[in-house]
């Protein structure tokens, strides 16, 4: 795998937890795995006992460090990754100017480093645009050394694409007449790097299958849809897992108590214990809580939050919000919370301890977004014994379902058109289930019984990379028209 984030060495979102938990139910299977990193700053190299690479390259340098027996190589680089933040200057949260340079640097030094250490993939799992160009890369270079190397690209969220000016080519090693309009790598004007890995990687994923057939559309595609519709037959919709051994309600290291199907008395201690942290009263009756962790971002449904507070505020209810993200929804709560203290908390920021006492101690959670390549929040929700209440988009609709004529099946509260009155009357039928405490429990168990680990995707990945094996091995290369 090669890849930008790993969870726990370097986190921005999903794409962390989905690198660092698939490699090693991959080799839980038998399989040698792999992943290549950058080196940045905040990887505390020395607590994982990182071990210099012998083999390094001219000018770049590298280490290695083991995790859940999986070999992760750290490249390092002072000039593009000696820095704070991933993708981000976290002084401005603006990324990095040259962000393109970085990531291009990062994905040359990789395959170097696999030459140099004569680490010889069958297949190489590519992550995000921030790695797009190494199908390329494998498809128009004849390099003995790669072969015959299938490549597996996943689009983990596609409206972040990697939209650079022309000029990078020369940094990428492509020669410029690539760039021309409607070519793999032209995109109105601009280099799109999302765009290249589309159009040369053997097999294409993405993270649920309800994403994988949204962003074939015009409304989702963000303008690649004809690239992804012409690639349909190649595109895959593997829904994420979660680690089912970190999030765990029967033994979540950040919890004091425990629960479990069979007992969950501890979930109201994690009730009570989260009131008392967040500084809201519990009230005499039974009240519900309505937990929220996100980024706070017009795309996770925030807006429609925004229209419909005062409405949620007149409901017997309390919520609890841990987040970062846009100044205008980071007001909008700071205010709502000032004018609501009984009912809301917000905690702007993120705290691991806390988002795993949310999940624990809230009877509902609430993912309203405008679209959701997987989600795992709902997962560790639906494991936690708290029911979701979600817009049916992507991986929510995938895991998350409402229904009337077959109540056994029903785990949460769905609603359909992106709307505040939609999500509110939603929100209400959770509440008008959450009276009837005998069906509230059978809903909740419900939940508790599914299982959101890896060990389904695992198996569907181990398929798909054979097939990438198998076609790249049927495609060599054979031509050097772009390289």
């Amino acid at each position: 795998m090669i890849a930008t984030e790993m969870a726990p060495l370097a986190k921005v979102g999903g794409l962390a937890d989905v690198v660092g938990a698939l490699s090693p139910a991959l080799a839980r299977e038998g399989h040698e795995v792999s992943v290549v990193l950058p080196r940045y700053a905040a990887i505390d190299a020395a607590k994982h006992k990182a071990a210099p690479v012998e083999q390094p390259l001219k000018g770049m340098t590298a280490q290695v460090v083991e995790l859940d027996g999986i070999k992760v190589y750290l490249i390092e680089s002072p000039e593009f990754f000696g820095r704070p933040g991933i993708y981000n200057d976290p002084r401005d949260g603006k990324g990095y100017a040259d962000n393109a340079h970085r990531f291009i640097f990062f994905q040359r030094a990789s395959l170097g480093l696999l030459r140099q250490i004569d680490l010889k993939p069958d297949v190489l799992h590519c992550h995000d645009h921030q790695t797009a160009l190494i199908p390329a890369y494998l498809k128009l270079t004849d390099d003995p050394f790669f072969a015959g190397t299938g490549t597996l690209f996943t689009v983990h969220n596609l409206g972040y694409q990697g939209l650079f000016p022309p000029e990078v080519l020369k940094a990428a090693a492509f020669d410029r007449a690539v760039f021309y309009p409607m070519s793999p790598f032209e995109f109105f004007g601009q280099v799109n790097f999302m765009k290249v890995g589309l159009w040369f990687a053997d097999i294409l994923t993405t993270v649920s299958p309800t994403y994988a057939t949204e962003i074939c559309t015009a409304e989702q595609g963000s303008g690649l849809e004809g690239v992804l519709q012409s690639r349909r037959a190649d595109l895959h919709g593997v829904l994420n897992g979660i680690d089912d051994e970190y999030w765990n309600p029967s033994k979540d290291p950040h919890l004091e108590h425990h629960y479990s199907a069979a007992d969950l008395m501890g979930k109201s201690h994690c009730k009570t214990a989260l009131l008392k942290q967040m500084g809201l009263p519990a009230g005499r009756k039974r009240v519900p809580v309505i937990g929220i962790i996100s980024r706070l971002a017009e795309q996770k449904g925030f807006d429609l939050i925004e229209q419909a507070m005062p409405v949620l505020m007149e409901r017997e209810l309390r919520m609890v919000i841990l987040g970062a993200g846009e100044e205008r929804f980071v007001r909008m709560l700071r205010e709502a919370q000032a004018r609501w203290p009984a009912k809301l908390t917000v905690r702007v920021g993120f705290d691991e301890a806390l988002a795993h006492l949310i999940e624990a101690g809230s009877d509902m959670f609430l993912m309203p977004s405008r679209y959701e390549p997987c989600g795992l929040n709902q997962m560790y929700s639906l494991a936690y014994g708290t029911v979701p209440i979600v817009r049916a988009t992507g991986g929510l609709a995938d895991t998350v379902r409402e229904t009337q004529s077959d109540a056994g099946r029903a785990n949460g509260f769905v609603f359909h058109p992106y709307q505040a009155g939609a999500m509110l009357e939603a929100v209400d039928r959770a509440l008008a289930a959450y009276a009837d405490s005998r069906g509230w429990s059978k809903l909740r168990l419900a939940g508790m019984k599914g299982d959101y680990s890896w060990r389904i995707p695992a198996k569907t990945y181990q398929e798909l990379y054979s097939q990438a094996a198998q076609k790249a091995k049927r495609h060599a290369p054979s031509s050097t028209q772009y390289a």
